[in-house]
């Protein structure tokens, strides 16, 4: 199955669990979270694993566009640096979670 639009491809409310990579440092992420929301069943839980931004590679790759490019990443992609440890005590990201529907948000 090749999905192309989150909002239209899936059925709402068909998974208990979503499992991503690489999705909170894209800068269609508001949009990203609103999707997945609404695929979630009730209840239902999502897990993101991101990209450590202070991790040399993922430093060069965001930092030198060349490099980037070079590399394969994507022109939306914008590393985690749009977030600083304040930003979560700040509730930036939570408040992002929150207007997605999300709700009992951990970040660790």
């Amino acid at each position: 199955m090749q999905v192309t639009d989150l909002m239209t491809d899936l059925t709402k409310e068909s998974f208990d669990y979503i499992i991503g990579t690489a999705i909170l440092c894209h800068d269609q992420y508001p949009q990203n979270l609103k999707a997945l929301h609404r695929l979630l069943k009730p209840g239902g839980q999502i897990l993101f694993f991101e990209a450590n931004y202070w991790n040399p590679q993922v430093f060069l790759k965001n930092t030198v566009p060349l490099i980037g490019r070079a590399a394969g990443q994507a022109r939306c992609q914008v590393g985690m640096r749009k977030y600083k440890l304040e930003d979560f005590y700040d509730d930036s990201l939570m408040r992002e979670l929150d207007e997605s529907g999300f709700i009992d948000s951990l970040y660790e």
